[in-house]
C-alpha cells in the first residue's frame, strides 16, 4: 500500500490569510458576483454515529481565476435523518448554491428530502425542496471504462421518474489526487511560476477549522493490482495494472462530490 496524499501536498493548498466562511457570506458572493462564481454543495452522509460522521462541504469555482475556494465545511453531529435533510435544504437555500451532489449510499431518505421539501419533524411546518435538477443523487461504481456520470433512469415504488449519477470510485479520487497537486497560472502574468497558486485553496488562519482535513485526506492509500493472462492458455502475458484506492474518509468524499458538482450541467441525458 502507499500514499497518494502527503502531509505537504495538503499544506500546499492551505491559506492562513484565509478563513472559512458563513453562509451569509457566501450569499454575499453570489449576489455580488453572479455568474462569476459556482456554488456546489456535497455532502457525504454517514453509515451510523458510531463508525462514520456526514460531512457537507461548499466549493466555490471563481471562473476568472479558475480556482477552487472551500467556503464550508461541517462534519455533523448524530441527528435525525428528517433533521438532517432539512437542516441541509436550509443550507443550500441559505448559501445560495447553484448544485449539490448527495451520497445516497447512506442518504437515500434525505436526497429525495432535499429533492422534494418535506415537513419539520417536531413542528410539522412544511419546507420546499431544491428540486432534483439542483440537487442529484450520486452513487460510487467500479467501472473505470465509464468515469463520466451516467443518468439512469427508473420507476420507483411510488411510479415517480427518479435519477442519479454514478460516478467511478478510481477515477474521481484520482481527479481528487490530482487537484491537490493542480496549480492555476497568473492571469496577468502566466509565464512567471512563482506566481502560480493552488487550484484549491483552503483557508487555515482559524487552524482548528480545517487542519483536521490533512490527516482525513492522507488516510486515502492505492494499492495496484496485477492482471495476467492465462499462462496454460497462452493468453498474453503481459501486465496490466488497476488502480485500487481504499474508500476515502466521509470528509473527503463530501470534497470530491462538491468538485464533481462543479462539473455538472443541468441538462439531463437519460441513458
Amino acid at each position: 500500500l502507499r500514499r497518494p496524499v502527503t502531509r505537504e501536498m495538503v499544506e500546499a493548498c492551505m491559506e492562513s490569510d484565509k478563513v472559512l466562511l458563513t453562509p451569509k457570506q457566501i450569499s454575499h458572493i453570489k449576489d455580488k458576483f453572479q455568474n462569476k462564481v459556482k456554488i456546489a454543495l456535497g455532502v457525504d452522509f454517514g453509515s451510523s454515529p458510531s463508525k462514520s460522521a456526514t460531512v457537507i462541504c461548499i466549493l466555490i469555482h471563481w471562473r476568472e481565476t479558475d480556482r477552487y475556494q472551500m467556503a464550508f465545511i461541517e462534519k455533523r453531529p448524530a441527528e435525525n435523518q428528517m433533521d438532517q435533510a432539512k437542516y441541509i435544504t436550509e443550507l443550500f437555500g441559505n448559501c445560495k448554491c447553484d448544485i449539490g451532489f448527495g451520497d445516497l449510499g447512506y442518504g437515500a431518505i434525505q436526497v429525495k428530502t432535499i429533492q422534494d421539501g418535506g415537513a419539520d419533524r417536531l413542528t410539522g411546518q412544511l419546507f420546499n425542496g431544491v428540486s432534483s435538477a439542483r440537487f442529484v443523487g450520486c452513487r460510487t461504481v467500479g467501472d473505470e471504462t465509464k468515469p463520466m456520470m451516467r443518468y439512469d433512469k427508473k420507476i420507483d415504488e411510488h411510479g415517480e421518474v427518479t435519477g442519479m449519477i454514478k460516478l467511478d470510485k478510481t477515477t474521481i479520487i484520482q481527479e481528487f489526487v490530482d487537484l491537490l497537486e493542480t496549480q492555476v497560472p497568473d492571469k496577468k502574468k502566466p509565464e512567471d511560476d512563482k506566481l502560480a497558486k493552488m487550484k484549491l485553496y483552503i483557508p487555515s488562519k482559524n487552524d482548528w477549522e480545517t487542519d483536521w482535513l490533512i490527516d482525513e485526506f492522507c488516510e486515502i492509500t492505492r494499492r495496484d493490482l496485477d492482471e495476467m493472462g492465462d499462462v496454460e492458455t497462452g493468453v498474453d502475458k503481459r501486465m496490466k495494472v488497476r488502480k485500487m484506492f481504499n474508500h476515502p474518509r466521509d470528509s473527503t468524499m463530501s470534497v470530491i462530490y462538491a468538485m464533481k458538482a462543479l462539473e455538472f450541467t443541468s441538462e439531463w441525458n437519460w441513458v
